[in-house]
């Protein structure tokens, strides 16, 4: 009997941690995602010679080449849904990756488990074409997330 409340004891301290490691993971998990699907990009714009387009339609994100190249219109290279639980917000958009792999200004991405920006993380453009992750709970320069809207 005292094993038994031993476990039950174990479990009500552990499932609360449980929980917050696999959102945790979650939001990591669709961060690095979204890196890689930046990073697609800008190498095929690179590759192919044209520009490309990244854009959010109806909470999917989609790369697409776009004549002109400020429209989400076209086929889609390649998609990526938005995680259940998790945002995903970008300033501004749409993002043109360039021939060369430059973007016309700065983009920054802040990826949260609903509006927890302490547990968040941001992914920054820049206008070279650079793309920058950050860690848990900060912006790419170091300094604390304060919100999950970039």
């Amino acid at each position: 009997m005292i094993v038994v409340a031993l476990l039950g004891i174990f479990a009500a301290v552990a499932v609360p941690s449980f929980t917050g490691l696999i959102n945790d993971n979650r939001t990591q998990s669709a961060s690095n995602e979204l890196l890689n699907f930046l990073q697609y990009a800008r190498s095929t714009a690179v590759q192919n010679n044209t520009a490309t387009v990244v854009c959010l339609n109806a909470g999917q994100w989609a790369v697409r080449t776009s004549v002109p190249a400020t429209q989400c219109s076209g086929a889609a290279l390649r998609n990526m849904d938005n995680p259940a639980g998790i945002s995903i917000a970008a300033s501004p958009l749409p993002l043109v990756f360039h021939s060369n792999g430059t973007v016309g200004s700065l983009v920054d991405f802040t990826i949260c488990q609903g509006a927890e920006a302490e547990n968040g993380y941001a992914i920054t453009v820049q206008p070279s074409g650079s793309i920058r992750s950050s860690q848990k709970g900060k912006a790419v320069d170091g300094t604390s997330l304060s919100s999950c809207t970039p």
